[in-house]
């Protein structure tokens, strides 16, 4: 009996052990340290980017779409491309039939929620005082829509005159990445084949990319924009699948250099 006793004892002391050492996986991980998830995407990641048009980036959207223009019901001039609204126009537009709010404007012509989809960025005024502009940048479940958003302008702070900007369609994406900050910015210093800590904070970001470097079809990616500091200047840039760890686009930034 004594022995049986004995045995249990030697088990509990190895579960609990076991249990202690996944706790402590949990830690490291949620503390987003170097893991060995973290060596599984270094290895699968491409050394090429999958798309070598540099101007596609997460704040471009996709640059084959063409515009177009239409008239309103209510006389509004109306423009779009392939990534949604960039401008609407009520200049011919009796005025009671303007929008008076962003909310209004956003629920009648993009039929979203104001709240859930939209942040403020910041307002500017005319010199004179009789104009204003609302800036507001687009959001997914919380991740930006990158190079998405409006700026509505009014006169003299009472009906919106013009909306200029871009809204992308956004439906079903998970938003969660499969890897961390440490792994994308670990990537991108791989690729550059430089220390990481030339690489400054990833953040998450919604971009349109082609379904594969052919395609004329363009569809939402979760991902990783990085930024390669040298020094004082922001030497490149990278979008990162956020799901997968391939590298999506790489540019430098000519400006600074």
């Amino acid at each position: 009996m004594k022995k049986i006793m004995y045995l249990w004892c030697a088990f509990a002391l190895l579960v609990f052990a076991g249990c202690s050492s996944d706790k402590d996986d949990l830690g490291d991980s949620s503390q987003d340290v170097f893991s060995q998830n973290e060596e599984i995407f270094l290895a699968q990641a491409n050394m090429e980017p999958e798309f070598n048009n540099p101007s596609l980036n997460c704040w471009n959207f996709n640059p084959r779409s063409q515009e177009t223009e239409n008239t309103g019901a209510h006389q509004e001039e109306i423009t779009r491309d392939g990534n949604g609204i960039t401008k609407v126009s009520f200049r011919n537009t009796p005025i009671e039939y303007r929008p008076s709010t962003s909310e209004e404007f956003v629920a009648t012509y993009i039929g979203v929620d104001f709240s859930e989809n939209y942040q403020w960025v910041r307002s500017m005024k005319s010199t004179d005082g009789t104009r204003n502009t609302e800036v507001y940048d687009q959001y997914y479940k919380g991740v930006k829509v990158g190079g998405a958003g409006f700026a509505i302008h009014y006169k003299n702070d009472e009906r919106i005159t013009l909306v200029t900007g871009s809204y992308l369609p956004v439906k079903d994406l998970d938003v969660t990445p499969a890897f961390s900050v440490t792994t994308a910015r670990n990537i991108y210093a791989r690729y550059l084949n430089v220390p990481v800590e030339y690489i400054g904070e990833a953040n998450l970001v919604i971009g349109q990319y082609p379904l594969s470097q052919e395609s004329d079809q363009f569809a939402p990616r979760l991902t990783y924009y990085l930024v390669y500091i040298n020094g004082a200047n922001a030497e490149g840039y990278c979008s990162l699948d956020a799901k997968t760890g391939r590298i999506l686009v790489t540019r430098a930034n000519y400006i600074l250099n």
